[in-house]
This record gives structure tokens, C-alpha cells and sequence, in this order.
């Protein structure tokens, strides 16, 4: 998806990503200056550990982050890995999928630690040499953060334990949760955005909010302290929103003004759509009609995935 690219270009201006951090870490004070961080390897290719001394043989995996970077201190010290990732729409897997960036990286550091200790022929004694990781060692912190790039709230689970099945409280006992970090238009206000972003990714947000509210994208366009975008950010919209304006890259900055009334245009046809469709759904089910019928019917009429319709069904984000 072109929007995908456009997304993960963005987030990887060194600005664009400290902003980020910033703002979901420190409510949005410069602790991490764009200067400060070090492009690291996107790929990640991790052999689980352990594999020579149990002698299993077992599959590499590769994950690629969207955008990743280490923060350095003075003296190039690194003292923590940051890792940011774009999504489209919720995804209920995302704890997991989350847990595992971050634990393949934590491994790719124990492994890189064991192949230090080889090379110098310093194996250690005990614990220190069956492991390879010595107790002296010490991991380098990871963040992961996800901005969404949708209207609307996050439906979907936040953490490992929402996604299990378990039903008294006492059976999480023991178990480790794994909680995502996100970024969320709908949960960012105006002056959020203004004050505590050190880049355009605030305003960008902001627009995202309210890219189906014809009238909440009049009144931010008349403010000028969001008419005006630098052309990276607008561009980024532009594929977003389906906002359909001539941009040049040799501009620096655009005037929302060219897109914002197909934006209020197709806000309006989307909004009047989703009307269409939960009418639909809600005569078919007064006439008795089943779930499965339901839903075969509205992704034939209105040309929606299977997916897209099982949200209707939900009323989710509609």
C-alpha cells in the first residue's frame, strides 16, 4: 500500500520520531533530541537461544520494524533501543506480534554478549559459562511504540491478558502481561497536538481524528495554526485521507486549502454510506434475518470485504 510507504518514510525523520517518543513518554518535554539517535537495522534475524546446548534445531526468524533507533549518550553510549511502528486499522493480535519484536531483539542481545565473551575467550565460570550471558551483563532497554492511523478509538485487545481466555482473576496468577504502547488520534486534543509534539506529527494526528467529520475538518482548516503543513506531512494526508491534492516535493510547505472541500466532500459520502449500510443491517435483522444472511448481503450490495463487514456488524468504527 502506497500509504504504507508514504507512513513509514515519515516516521522515519529523525524528528518525526523523537516527537513521538517525547510526547508518549515524557508528555512531550525534549529528553530525546533528534541528534541523539542512531539508525539501527530494521531486520531482525534471531536464532532462538540455546539451540547448541539443547541441539534442536530450530528456524531463524526474521520480524522488520517500520522505523528503529538507538538513543545515544554522551560518549556514544547506547541507553535504550526505540522502535516505531505504524498501523492502519486495529489489529487483535498486536500485543503478540509487539512482544515478539521486542523479545527477539532482548535475545539478539544475549546472543551478541555469549559471541563477545567466545571471541575473547573469557567463558567464564558456572552459571556464566553454561549460559554465555554473564551476570555482569546488562541488556540495553527497549520501547516499542504504535501510532494508529485511524479515526476512531482502538478496538482492539491492549494487552496479552485481553486476549486471554480465562475467566477467574486468581488463573493470571503467574502469567506475564504484555502491554502495547499507542498513539491515538482520537485520544489527542488540539493543544496536545500544538504543544506537546516537537513536530508536524501532532497536526498530522489531528486531522486523522476528524477525516470523517466534514464539519470538525472546516473549523481545524480555518485555524491557522493547522491550515498551513510542511509538504512531508501533507503528503502523508494526502494518501491518508484521499485528499487528492497537487503536491510538489520542491514545495516546502502546502495549503490544506486545495483538498479540504473533497475531503468534506467524501466525508459526507462516507458518512451518508455508513448510514446506508447500518440501515440495512438493522431492517434485515427486524425481519428476522440471520447473522450469516446479513452480512453475505451487505458485501455484495455496498462491495465491502469480509472484514470491513463483520465491523459494521459490530458497529465498530462506523
Amino acid at each position: 500500500m502506497k500509504n504504507d510507504t508514504l507512513t513509514k518514510q515519515y516516521i522515519k525523520d529523525k524528528k518525526v520520531f523523537a516527537s513521538a517518543f517525547n510526547y508518549f513518554l515524557y508528555g512531550g518535554k525534549e529528553v530525546i533530541r533528534p541528534e541523539q539517535l542512531q539508525t539501527v537495522d530494521t531486520t531482525e534475524i534471531v536464532v532462538p537461544y540455546g539451540e547448541d546446548e539443547t541441539g534442536i534445531k530450530m528456524q531463524p526468524i526474521q520480524k522488520i520494524r517500520d522505523a528503529f533507533f538507538s538513543v545515544m549518550k554522551t560518549g556514544n553510549k547506547v541507553y535504550m533501543l526505540c522502535g516505531l511502528e505504524n498501523q492502519m486499522r486495529p489489529h487483535n493480535a498486536m500485543p503478540v506480534r509487539n512482544a515478539l519484536y521486542d523479545i527477539m531483539e532482548y535475545a539478539s542481545q544475549v546472543q551478541e554478549a555469549a559471541k563477545a565473551h567466545r571471541d575473547a575467550k573469557n567463558y567464564g565460570e558456572g552459571h556464566d559459562f553454561l549460559s554465555g550471558f554473564h551476570k555482569t551483563d546488562k541488556l540495553i532497554p527497549i520501547y516499542t511504540l504504535i501510532i494508529y492511523w485511524g479515526s476512531g478509538g482502538w478496538n482492539a485487545p491492549r494487552s496479552l491478558f485481553e486476549m486471554l481466555d480465562l475467566k477467574d482473576e486468581s488463573d493470571y496468577y503467574g502469567l506475564n502481561d504484555w502491554k502495547i504502547n499507542l498513539i491515538i488520534p482520537d485520544e489527542i486534543t488540539e493543544e496536545e497536538a500544538l504543544q506537546k509534539f516537537g513536530s508536524e506529527l501532532g497536526k498530522a494526528l489531528i486531522y486523522v481524528k476528524n477525516m470523517g467529520n466534514s464539519e470538525e475538518l472546516e473549523r481545524i482548516y480555518k485555524d491557522d495554526r493547522f491550515r498551513v503543513l510542511e509538504t512531508e506531512t501533507a503528503l502523508v494526508l494526502n494518501e491518508i485521507m484521499n485528499a487528492n491534492l497537487e503536491i510538489e516535493r520542491k514545495e516546502q510547505v502546502v495549503d490544506m486549502c486545495a483538498g479540504i472541500e473533497e475531503l468534506k466532500r467524501k466525508a459526507a459520502k462516507e458518512a451518508a454510506r455508513n448510514g446506508a449500510i447500518l440501515a440495512t443491517i438493522e431492517t434485515a435483522k427486524k425481519y428476522g434475518a440471520s447473522d450469516d444472511k446479513i452480512l453475505t448481503d451487505i458485501i455484495i450490495e455496498f462491495e465491502l470485504t469480509e472484514e470491513e463487514a463483520q465491523r459494521y456488524m459490530r458497529k465498530e468504527n462506523v
